[in-house]
């Protein structure tokens, strides 16, 4: 049991992937408009570069996004006239995405609505709540992150024959 709470580690961690997973299928790319989630997150990627214009190995590596993903997306860009393709005049075997007026039209009007959606959200939340679970979120990311590096040199903080039911 974990001090001053009346559950195993395991059911926490259960309740708080629970969350993850809640969050993860509200719907809240729905106010996209014509475009899915994979397309405005594509022009996004594009727009934020110098130039309005990024190769395609850029995009995946960005996005981790699938190969396949990714084409399909910026075909339906393209066609839509959104972005425009082209080979890299330094490496011919590299594609360039450029983003059109219209492209920047829409990301911006895309980060418009998601802002809009975000304050709307956040602005239902008392600040002392918001700042506690930034507080409370950024603990967890360094304790997540401190973790992986233990595991990487071999170290842990507890007997590795030990489950968290056990604690």
């Amino acid at each position: 049991m974990l001090v001053g709470l009346n559950m195993k580690p395991a059911d926490l961690e259960y309740r708080i992937l629970e969350a993850f997973s809640r969050m993860k299928h509200i719907k809240q790319w729905e106010n996209l408009g014509e475009y899915n989630r994979s397309e405005m997150h594509l022009l996004g990627v594009v727009c934020c570069r110098e130039g309005n214009q990024v190769k395609v190995n850029e995009i995946l590596s960005a996005t981790g996004m699938q190969p396949a993903s990714v084409s399909r997306s910026l075909k339906n860009l393209e066609k839509r006239g959104l972005i425009v393709r082209s080979a890299d005049p330094g490496n011919r075997r590299n594609v360039v995405v450029t983003a059109t007026a219209e492209g920047r039209k829409a990301a911006e009007a895309n980060i418009a609505r998601v802002h809009d959606y975000w304050s709307d959200v956040l602005l239902r939340m008392p600040e002392q709540d918001l700042e506690e679970m930034l507080r409370i979120w950024n603990a967890i990311m360094d304790n997540m992150e401190k973790v992986l590096e233990e595991r990487k040199a071999g170290l842990s903080g507890r007997n590795p024959k030990e489950t968290a039911a056990d604690i």
